[in-house]
């Protein structure tokens, strides 16, 4: 609609007896802004009308609410993003990393063999440090 302000409308018949309505339309969001749309109804019975219209619509005072997740995103974000730029940099800490807990679980696997077998706990955790299959227990006599 823009800022025009006078809009000449199709002729109606002037026939005195049928009521015709109009409206304004908008395509304003009702979710952003507050409005009434104005209507004027009118029977045809002379040659001219003239119809104003007000149309005031105000905006709405939108709060969003912010959880903890919508704080997150951004540190999150801007950590994916350096690690994967300094990718080559990352990886040998990451590779040690995870050895260092390959070795963790080992030594606790072991550990706990030998609290539960005794003697041959040795034996049994090099077996499972070189073997890639999963081992069943066995009874040592």
């Amino acid at each position: 609609m823009g800022t025009t302000t006078f809009f000449y409308l199709p002729s109606v018949a002037n026939d005195k007896q049928n009521a015709y309505t109009i409206r304004l339309e908008s395509s304003l969001s009702r979710s952003m802004f507050e409005y009434e749309l104005p209507e004027e109804k009118f029977i045809a019975n002379t040659s001219y009308r003239h119809f104003t219209f007000h149309f005031k619509p105000k905006r709405k005072n939108v709060e969003q609410e912010f959880n903890q997740g919508s704080y997150l995103v951004l540190p999150l974000t801007l950590l994916l993003i350096a690690v994967g730029y300094n990718y080559q940099k990352i990886m040998p800490f990451l590779s040690q990393a995870g050895s260092y807990l390959q070795n963790l679980g080992r030594s606790q696997v072991s550990d706990n063999i030998s609290n539960t077998v005794g003697g041959d706990a040795d034996i049994l955790a090099e077996e499972m440090a070189t073997s890639k299959k999963k081992m069943k227990a066995r009874k040592i006599n």
